[in-house]
Formats: C-alpha cells, structure tokens, sequence
C-alpha cells in the first residue's frame, strides 16, 4: 500500500473536490479509505477503467467508510482482539470486515439501487482478479476485498428493519427490568440471610 503513495502522483477526484476524495495515478485497479481522526478516500487511476457508474458506486461506499471511521474503528477492534487466542482473533476480525463491508455496500444504496451496487461488486472483483490483486491490510477499508457473496447476498435480500415503536417498547422494558433487579437485590439479600443465617 505504501508503495501506492510513495510512487505515485495523488490529486482530488474531479467529480468529488470537496469530500476527501483523492486519485493516485497508478495502474492497479483500488480504492480505500484510510486515516484515523481525518480519514481520505483513495481510488487510483487504475480503477477509474471501469465504467463510470461503477466508480461512483466504489466513492460512495468508501464515502460510507470515511463517514463512520471505519479505519479507525477497524483498528481499534483489531487491537481489542488480541485479547482471544489466535483462531478467535481471525474470526472476529474477519466478521468486523465484513460487517463494515456490508454497511458501506448498504450506505452507496442510498444513492443507488441495491442490484447496481452488487453489479459493481462483481465487475470490481472481476477486474481485481484480471490483475490478481490481494490486500489485507488492517489499517485500510477496501471496495470489494471481503466476502463478496455473503455481501451481495445482504443487498439482494435485504434485513427488515425494525419498527421504531417497538424499539422504544424494548428498550423501555429493559429498563424497567433493569431497575426492578438493582430495586430488589436488597430486599432479596435481606430475605436470604432471615431464613438461612438467623
């Protein structure tokens, strides 16, 4: 990745002056978000071969990942998994990836349909391939790097959401629950030592 910058010329994308969208000139068809506190959009010229609504599909969803700090997030999670042993530290890590992959790809569909922005999965991951490109870099959030299937999946058939209503009835229930416990605990306490210490 860092060779990216090292060796190439990086200027704002024409289409997006404004938003922390810049072009690495370079052959290799990417695109990322990275940066913790003020994070930068990258798509090289590489990419921009593909066809225009393709490459607005790619901004947008890495404009998702600038808006919630995925970089950021995403290495402070890494570092929070080394907490678990090894096999548990991959798997957690590669959920978070997807997670956040699956978040982005659901941020672009608000600017696009749902079946464009799985089109523009498999055209991205199809050229990808053409070049034989891989990057797993923690510090970075990627178009079309994770699990491509199980994300394409979540854009066709989309998860209801759930009634706001019934949102705040749960949340409230909790709470009530919550309370009557911490209410009680003494009560209970008091209970157990008359029967068993008295």
């Amino acid at each position: 990745m860092s060779s990216l910058f090292a060796l190439s010329n990086t200027h704002p994308h024409r289409d997006y002056p404004n938003q922390s969208v810049y072009v690495i000139e370079h052959h290799l068809p990417e695109a990322f978000t990275v940066g913790f506190f003020n994070p930068k959009v990258y798509i090289t010229s590489g990419l921009e071969a593909l066809d225009e609504k393709t490459v607005q599909i790619v901004v947008q969803h890495e404009l998702a990942h600038l808006k919630a700090r995925d970089p950021l997030f995403k290495t402070l999670f890494s570092l929070f998994s080394w907490c678990f042993p090894s096999p548990t530290r991959a798997a957690l890590q590669q959920s978070y990836t997807a997670l956040t992959e699956q978040i982005a790809d659901v941020g672009a569909t608000q600017y696009f349909d749902g079946l464009d922005v799985a089109q523009a999965l498999i055209n991205v991951a199809r050229f990808q391939r053409q070049q034989r490109i891989t990057n797993d870099n923690i510090f970075t959030s990627h178009f079309s790097n994770e699990q491509i299937t199980q994300r394409i999946q979540t854009l066709l058939t989309p998860i209801p959401t759930t009634p706001k209503p019934l949102l705040i009835v749960t949340l409230f229930s909790f709470m009530a629950i919550a309370l009557f416990t911490l209410s009680t605990v003494d009560s209970v306490h008091h209970l157990i030592e008359t029967f068993f210490i008295h």
